[in-house]
């Protein structure tokens, strides 16, 4: 009987939804992700909710998607500010602090992996306008 109704079950097929710019952006951001906050639940938390905040027609591109939301997950003041002009590229990805931190460091490698795969990290303010209103409307918990 078992074996008839496991023959009757629907399949699930898998449907592979990250563009493979989008993963290469993941691998690139990861350690920085995780340094915005170093906790697994967190770093699961976050990707739910950039993969949820991706599916809008108005997002940005897969690797300033996620390096935004990489900064936004360590600080979102910075990339508001950057939306609205008060700072400039190098002020919102960390790269013109004189005290590097890991993050910092973490950022630049990222950023130096993606241009190297001709993916050059260089959002505009309406890039971030889009991206904060998809992340803003997506909230995981637990």
């Amino acid at each position: 009987m078992a074996a008839w109704l496991q023959g009757r079950r629907p399949s699930l097929a898998l449907v592979e939804v990250d563009t493979p710019e989008f993963t290469r952006a993941l691998e690139a951001w990861a350690e920085a992700a995780f340094l915005a906050r170093e906790s697994p639940r967190e770093m699961k938390r976050f990707l739910n909710r950039l993969r949820f905040a991706n599916t809008g027609p108005t997002t940005p591109d897969g690797p300033t998607m996620v390096g935004l939301a990489v900064l936004a997950h360590k600080d979102r003041r910075r990339v508001e500010a950057f939306r609205d002009g008060r700072i400039g590229l190098e002020a919102l990805s960390g790269t013109s602090r004189n005290d590097q931190d890991a993050f910092a460091e973490a950022v630049e490698r990222a950023m130096a992996a993606l241009r190297s795969d001709g993916l050059p990290f260089q959002p505009s303010p309406e890039d971030a306008r889009a991206f904060l209103d998809a992340w803003t409307a997506v909230t995981v918990r637990a």
